[in-house]
């Protein structure tokens, strides 16, 4: 892994190992209640910041209504749920149905949510070749799952058994698996499976075989200069650096989920301005070459622990003033930031590709 001009708190980070070596645990709650989600502040870790969270309050329950807590959700700076009071649960307003279930958890709109925390429970009834249904609380309830959800869940041969809870639900039983994957903390083996599983059907499909797909090119560079929103100035210089070099350019929000799955396995050495479509680099099922022009403050160790999960030879090109990034922020300042547009500099960018030349050429 090579870190180019960020500061020495990003290249320490950048070391830390995140894999936890025993697996996830799995709880079953018998008989056990799914109540509908519902929008909740949530106080933050740090003390400091008097702005709540918009999280939720989820999870699976007991007949008795206590929370089984590994049903619940947190990141590294805020829990996201939260348990709903006993009263708050309505018995006589569940549906009740016979049988067992699987616990998945929240069902996320943004692309990237969706690929980390949303699938990082289906390792087990993948493992485990559960026929049963599984259960998610839907974070935008008046919609239905996103297209791209549907693809994925069809590509593991799970879409006719997904339920997108739209009312309270009661099983007999449901199983509620760990999460394979918390965010910038640490993973384990397990969350690749279904991304590999998914790889592998993609390629059984007719889009496999197609041309479109860039094969034989020098590399693939994820494009964000189409996207309507959190811009990155500069950017339509840097891609055209590496469009000379012969990179295949894929703006993949403009692509069904089976097409971005594909163009990842047909590319070694995958470049762009970190995002969330640097998260589709799981579905391969080998080792890469992924560049990361950084935008922001921080570089978000996710990357760095997909990065550690495939053992990937990543580079990333820090595109801030890595003299303004030795000023702390908070993890409120840095969310904040995540949703501004960026102005990239190209000057420091072009140079620091410059001293990876190895990647744009043929080395």
């Amino acid at each position: 892994m090579r870190i180019l001009g960020a500061p020495q708190r990003i290249v320490t980070a950048a070391t830390e190992r995140r894999r936890v070596a025993n697996g996830p645990g799995v709880e079953i709650v018998a008989p056990a209640i799914v109540p509908l989600l519902q929008r909740h502040a949530i106080a933050t870790h740090d003390p400091s910041d008097h702005n709540p969270f918009a999280g939720w309050k989820a999870g699976v329950y007991d007949t008795n209504r206590q929370v089984c807590a590994a049903s619940l959700l947190d990141r590294h700076w805020t829990r996201v749920t939260a348990p709903f009071w006993a009263r708050e649960i309505d018995v006589d307003s569940i549906r009740r149905r016979r049988g067992e279930a699987v616990y998945g958890g929240l069902l996320f709109h943004h692309f990237g949510r969706f690929l980390l925390e949303t699938t990082n429970r289906l390792w087990w009834p993948l493992a485990e070749g559960f026929q049963g249904p599984i259960i998610f609380q839907n974070t935008a309830p008046r919609q239905g799952a996103p297209d791209f959800a549907w693809r994925y869940f069809e590509l593991l041969g799970l879409a006719d058994r997904v339920i997108i809870a739209d009312r309270p639900l009661g099983f007999d039983r449901i199983i509620v698996p760990g999460r394979s994957y918390i965010g910038q903390l640490c993973f384990h083996d397990a969350f690749h499976a279904p991304f590999l599983a998914a790889g592998a059907a993609a390629e059984r499909l007719p889009l496999a075989t197609s041309g479109a797909l860039g094969g034989g090119m020098t590399g693939l560079y994820l494009s964000r200069t189409r996207f309507a929103n959190r811009n990155s100035a500069g950017e339509l210089l840097v891609e055209r650096k590496f469009a000379d070099a012969g990179f295949h350019i894929a703006h993949t929000q403009e692509l069904p989920l089976e097409e971005q799955v594909l163009l990842v396995r047909r590319h070694t050495r995958i470049a762009g301005i970190a995002g969330s479509a640097f998260h589709n680099i799981l579905f391969s099922d080998v080792g890469l070459r992924p560049l990361y022009v950084c935008k922001d403050y921080d570089i978000n160790a996710n990357f760095f622990m997909i990065d550690e999960l495939m053992k990937n030879e990543g580079i990333y090109i820090y595109a801030g003033s890595a003299a303004d990034a030795e000023q702390p922020k908070s993890a409120r300042e840095l969310l904040d930031d995540h949703w501004g547009d960026i102005a990239l500099d190209t000057a420091k960018v072009t140079s620091l590709l410059d001293s990876a030349s190895d990647y744009l050429g043929h080395g």
